[in-house]
């Protein structure tokens, strides 16, 4: 029997093919792509003594030098409005190896949350979310969680393992890269042995777009998942 033999990288696949309509922002995989430099508020001391939390929306505008030329509020509370709307203004963005062109537009949802931990990427309904705790404990590191699959320079993809049968599986390697993009170390908790391995070998072979987080280049954390199909 002839098998299939084919391992696809999570997300990343399917951003190629992925197009701007008319009237609509793009799709938070096209900004994540093209994501160059970020600038992140500072939690408004005042929101934080009156415990006010949540989402601000912010709508960009995307000039042809990758540089935001609007960033208009679509919605949040007025306390924390302003600050999430100047900082995304400052934003950059370029082209990459999974964005040959620059988005025209977005959004971005800047989450501020009374907690303390690390700034944080995800993506929610198509959308961008970059989460601010009110205490950051490191300036120097951004989660960027599942996001970092976009951020890769160069994507290595692992084979099938020869001492194990062809199977269909999914692992997931958490990665740790300097801010030079080069990768610190790789972990997974998921999958059987033989693919852990082939995936933590393809993860150490990334390498990553440094990005820069309030003027300066920080280090990278997140996931980057391996899917194995055989049929």
């Amino acid at each position: 029997m002839i098998h299939l033999r084919e391992v696809l990288i999570a997300a990343v696949f399917c951003v190629a093919a992925a197009s701007l309509s008319i009237g609509k922002p793009a799709d938070a995989e096209r900004v994540c792509s093209a994501l160059e430099a970020i600038v992140v508020p500072v939690y408004p001391p005042g929101a934080v003594v009156r415990k006010v939390q949540g989402d601000v929306v912010v709508g960009i505008a995307i000039g042809g030098d990758g540089s935001v030329t609007s960033a208009t509020l679509i919605s949040g509370d007025p306390s924390l409005a302003e600050s999430a709307r100047a900082s995304v203004a400052q934003w950059h963005f370029g082209k990459g190896p999974l964005a040959d062109k620059l988005p025209k537009d977005g959004e971005v949802a800047v989450r501020f949350v009374l907690t303390q931990g690390v700034i944080s990427l995800t993506i929610e309904d198509k959308r961008l979310v970059v989460q601010v705790p009110s205490t950051v404990d490191d300036p120097t590191l951004l989660d960027a969680g599942r996001v970092l699959t976009f951020l890769g320079a160069n994507r290595a993809q692992p084979g099938f393992p020869r001492d194990a049968p062809l199977a269909n599986e999914r692992v997931v390697v958490t990665v740790d890269a300097r801010a030079d993009g080069q990768v610190e170390s790789t972990r997974t908790n998921s999958g059987s042995q033989s693919y852990r391995v082939l995936a933590e070998q393809a993860a150490r072979a990334w390498t990553f777009r440094p990005i820069q987080m309030n003027g300066r280049r920080i280090r990278l954390r997140g996931e980057v998942v391996f899917n194995w199909r055989a049929a």
